[in-house]
């Protein structure tokens, strides 16, 4: 069973970090992640480039803006 994880960020990037954390520690590796950035810093682009970058697959989707990048 797939688990989907819908995650929202705005300018709160240490609690965001701590999030996408968990979800790597989990044993259930059947997920995937959507995440809108509502009116996020940079910062939170970046968490999210090194979330997508140790995960390495196409489980991540970022939605900024009307912007999607898969």
């Amino acid at each position: 069973m797939k688990v989907s994880i819908i995650s929202r960020t705005c300018k709160r990037p240490n609690l965001w970090k701590r999030a996408l954390a968990s979800i790597e520690l989990q044993t259930h590796k059947d997920w995937e992640v959507l995440i809108f950035d509502d009116g996020a810093t940079i910062e939170n682009f970046e968490i999210y480039l090194n979330f997508k970058k140790r995960n390495s697959d196409k489980r991540i989707m970022y939605v900024k803006h009307y912007l999607y990048y898969k």
